[in-house]
């Protein structure tokens, strides 16, 4: 079973040494304002010397809350709440949570945030058509970051790359569209890893799985993808941090264990988000579709100090089981 939505122990002492030593190195405590608030803590995104907040809003969960008065309400409450990056998807309900950006969001507070969005288009001339429907639905001449929306084979990026799709998004970049591009995979690190490999320094961000589940897995982003990313200075994104939910509503069947959601089952949310608080990521991508989602998550990343090696292994441990 893929809980990488997998878990059990660091590979080794020092990777587990590297990435916490990395993470508290990223993170400021200083609590800075702007013209909506207070912000919640900053890190820096990669090598680019900007700085984002360390808690962003994830787009799906914004198209599929009950109604537009509930988005409005999610979407608000973050930036009440210090929020400042806003992540998308044109695919995400077929456009809903992209027209629910153009209508709370842009119009108000396009220049306090940080907006990305991501495409699965697989042709050049798709790429840029999707784009600019992105663009008009969310009512906005630019996003800050466009990725190559989920990886999933080792030759997605080689299919996608000849094809044109990155060199699309570089004409857009010239055009003030984009500024910073880089991809997204969810399942197999090898096409995480090919990406790399294949678009080097063209790669400004990323966005991958990151949970404490996932560095017992054989195929772990934290352990295989996450440093190369910090060692090439692309901004690291995390996602998937409950597993798409499953942490909370799937129950477990492992032997010598209770059938039960790993929360609270295992782990509480607090112990699940400071985990991946404590990795070296920029931005902690967070499913909120409620208001009250946004509160509990917002006050974690607000109060958040960090997480010493051996509290990062006793959680780690906690869910070794669950594979």
């Amino acid at each position: 079973m893929n809980r990488r939505t997998s878990l059990g122990t660091l590979s080794t002492a020092g990777a587990a040494a590297l990435l916490t030593s990395k993470a508290g190195s990223a993170q400021l405590d200083k609590a800075e304002s702007d013209r909506l608030g207070t912000r919640l803590p900053m890190r820096p995104f990669g090598r680019s010397g900007e700085m984002v907040t360390q808690l962003g809003v994830g787009g799906f969960h914004i198209g599929i809350a009950e109604n537009e008065r509930v988005a409005q309400e999610a979407i608000e409450t973050a930036l009440a709440e210090g929020i400042r990056f806003f992540d998308m998807a044109p695919s995400y309900q077929n456009g809903r949570a992209e027209y629910r950006y153009g209508k709370f969001l842009t119009p108000k507070y396009r220049d306090d945030v940080f907006l990305m969005t991501k495409t699965k288009a697989r042709a050049a001339a798709e790429a840029t058509a999707e784009l600019e429907t992105s663009l008009a639905r969310m009512k906005t001449d630019h996003v800050d970051a466009l990725l190559m929306h989920a990886m999933s084979e080792e030759n997605d990026a080689d299919e996608r790359v000849q094809a044109g799709v990155y060199e699309a998004f570089l004409k857009a970049k010239e055009q003030g569209k984009i500024r910073y591009l880089g991809f997204s995979g969810h399942l197999h690190t090898a096409s995480n890893l090919r990406a790399l490999e294949l678009l080097g320094e063209q790669v400004d961000v990323s966005l991958m799985p990151v949970n404490a589940v996932d560095p017992s897995s054989n195929d772990s982003f934290i352990q295989l993808v996450l440093p190369k990313l910090v060692e090439l200075g692309i901004a690291p994104l995390a996602m998937k941090t409950l597993a798409f939910g499953k942490f909370v509503t799937e129950a477990v069947e492992v032997a010598g264990t209770n059938p039960a959601p790993i929360i609270p089952s295992r782990l509480t949310f607090k112990e699940v988000f400071e985990y991946v608080l404590s990795q070296p990521i920029s931005c902690w991508v967070s499913g909120m579709e409620t208001p009250s989602q946004v509160i509990k998550n917002a006050k974690i990343a607000r109060e958040f100090r960090g997480l010493d090696p051996a509290r990062s292994a006793q959680i780690i441990a906690k869910v070794a089981a669950y594979k």
